[in-house]
C-alpha cells in the first residue's frame, strides 16, 4: 500500500505542469503569429520611400503617393475585416484565424513584388502610369493582407484566455516579437550594404531588397505554420454573444463615435 502511494502522489503535479507547459506552448504560438506582419511592417516604414526614389527612380512625390496609397488601403481595410471577421461563422477552423490565414496568403503573393522591378514594364520601361498602377495593386493587396492578420491576431487574445493576467502576457509576447523583427531587419539590410561597401543607395541594390523581400517570406511563412498549429481557437461562438454582467452589448460602428 506505501509503495502504491509514491506512485501516484506524482501524478498530480506532472498533469499540472504539463497543462501548464502547453498553455506557455500555446502562448509562445499565439506571439509568433504576428512575425510575419511585423518584418513586413519594418521594412516598409523603414525602406519604401529610399526604395522606390533611389533604386526604382521614381521621383519623391510619386514614392509617397505609393505610401499614402498603401495607408488608405490600410484605413478602409481595418474596419471592414474587423466587421467581417465579427460576423465570421467558420467552424471547421475559427473565425478570428480563418481571416488570419487570407491575409498571410494577401502578404505572402504580394509582398515580393513590391520590392522588385516592375515586371510589365520591360516594353515600355518609361511609362510612369503604368508603374504606379503596377506598384499599386500589390500594395493595396499587400495592405489588405496586412490589416487581416493584424486584427485577427490581436482580436485572438480575448478567445484564448479571459485571464487579465495572461492577455498581458500574450501581449508582451507579440510585442517581443514586434522588437525581433525590427532588429533582424536593420540587421541584415546593414550587413547587406555593408559588403557592398559604399554607402550610397541606387538601382544596383535591387537584388538587394528583392533577396530580403524573399527571406521575409520564408521566414513569416515558418512563423505563421507555427502559429496556426500551436494556437487552436474555439468555435462555439453562441456562447460568445451572450451579455454577461457587467459587459458592454455589442455596438454597431457608428456608436463607437458617439458613446467611449
Amino acid at each position: 500500500m506505501h509503495s502504491g502511494e509514491d506512485v501516484t502522489t506524482p501524478l498530480l503535479p506532472a498533469s499540472k505542469n504539463r497543462s501548464k507547459l502547453l498553455k506557455w506552448l500555446e502562448f509562445f504560438a499565439y506571439g509568433i503569429g504576428h512575425f510575419f506582419n511585423d518584418l513586413c511592417a519594418s521594412l516598409w516604414f523603414t525602406y519604401l520611400l529610399l526604395f522606390y526614389h533611389a533604386v526604382i527612380q521614381l521621383g519623391n512625390s510619386y514614392a509617397g503617393l505609393l505610401l499614402l496609397i498603401g495607408q488608405v488601403a490600410d484605413a478602409i481595410s481595418t474596419p471592414i475585416i474587423g466587421m467581417a471577421s465579427d460576423r465570421t461563422n467558420f467552424k471547421y477552423y475559427g473565425r478570428r484565424k480563418i481571416w488570419h490565414l487570407i491575409g498571410t496568403v494577401c502578404v505572402f503573393v504580394s509582398f515580393s513584388f513590391i520590392w522588385f522591378r516592375c515586371l510589365l514594364c520591360e516594353v515600355k520601361s518609361d511609362s510612369l502610369a503604368l508603374k504606379m498602377v503596377y506598384y499599386s495593386v500589390f500594395i493595396i493587396i499587400f495592405q489588405f493582407g496586412w490589416a487581416s492578420v493584424q486584427i485577427s491576431h490581436l482580436s485572438l487574445i480575448p478567445e484564448i484566455t479571459k485571464n487579465d493576467s495572461e492577455r498581458v502576457s500574450l501581449n508582451s509576447i507579440r510585442y517581443f516579437f514586434t522588437i525581433l523583427a525590427n532588429l533582424t531587419i536593420f540587421a541584415v539590410l546593414a550587413a547587406l550594404f555593408g559588403l557592398s561597401g559604399d554607402g550610397d543607395i541606387g538601382p544596383r541594390d535591387l537584388d538587394s531588397f528583392w533577396f530580403l523581400s524573399l527571406g521575409t517570406l520564408g521566414v513569416g511563412a515558418v512563423f505563421s505554420i507555427l502559429f496556426h498549429i500551436g494556437v487552436r481557437e474555439s468555435t462555439d461562438y453562441k456562447k460568445k454573444t451572450i451579455v454577461q454582467d457587467g459587459d458592454s452589448p455589442e455596438r454597431t460602428w457608428y456608436q463607437w463615435f458617439l458613446k467611449p
